[in-house]
């Protein structure tokens, strides 16, 4: 399996690009759903530019607003899936509404590349109940298991207004309870099978000097 988990995709546009860099399509699923509850949504415009700047064609699909049988068909015509940021409990809840979860998962482990932004970063959790001090809970949604497509839990954000305070509470509620793993918006988690690295679109802009 091969993940991208980020804060801001615009922020890690160069380490995206090199997570893709082997895709052999340039077609990537864009799924803006857990944005739909949201007033400021610059966020998913910036990740649009920043794909079609690399020179891949994201076709967008609204979990909320295509069928069940549609969804599946493009799931499984796409080798690139990306979600978007937002409320992870929303986009959970369309996720369980259309039955995607385990089809979301049996795409990723047979080689479809998935790239979450926020939000998309945390329903990849085995269960998305710990981002509740950042993210409103929504009704009619009673089980908060994620894809469960690693063993971790992602906390975006971390250290960034203005999410800075909600994010330190998850950390100190759920550090010694569950296996987190913090990054900033200039941070990305990404899986290659059980290789798991964190790595800093800042630092590669700005390497150290040598001494």
């Amino acid at each position: 399996m091969k993940l991208f988990l980020t804060s801001h995709l615009a922020g890690t546009k160069n380490l995206v690009r090199d997570f893709l860099s082997e895709s052999k399509s340039n077609k990537i699923l864009f799924v803006p759903t857990a944005s739909n509850l949201e007033e400021y949504k610059r966020f998913v415009d910036e990740a649009r530019e920043a794909f079609v700047g690399l020179g891949f064609e994201p076709e967008e699909m609204d979990l909320a607003t295509f069928s069940e049988a549609e969804i599946k068909s493009k799931i499984s015509n796409f080798d690139i899936i990306y979600f978007s940021g937002g409320n992870t409990f929303y986009l959970l809840k369309n996720i369980q509404e259309k039955n995607l979860g385990k089809t979301i998962a049996e795409r990723i482990k047979a080689g479809m590349l998935f790239i979450g932004e926020s939000a998309g970063a945390v329903i990849a959790s085995p269960n998305i109940e710990y981002i509740g001090k950042a993210d409103k809970k929504i009704d009619d949604i009673w089980d908060f298991k994620g894809l469960s497509l690693v063993d971790f839990y992602t906390v975006p954000h971390f250290g960034e207004e203005p999410f800075k305070e909600p994010m330190q509470e998850i950390f100190n509620e759920y550090g010694n309870k569950l296996k987190l793993k913090t990054i900033n918006n200039s941070q990305a988690i990404i899986v290659n099978g059980e290789d798991v690295q964190i790595l800093d679109e800042a630092a590669r802009q700005n390497p150290p000097k040598k001494p």
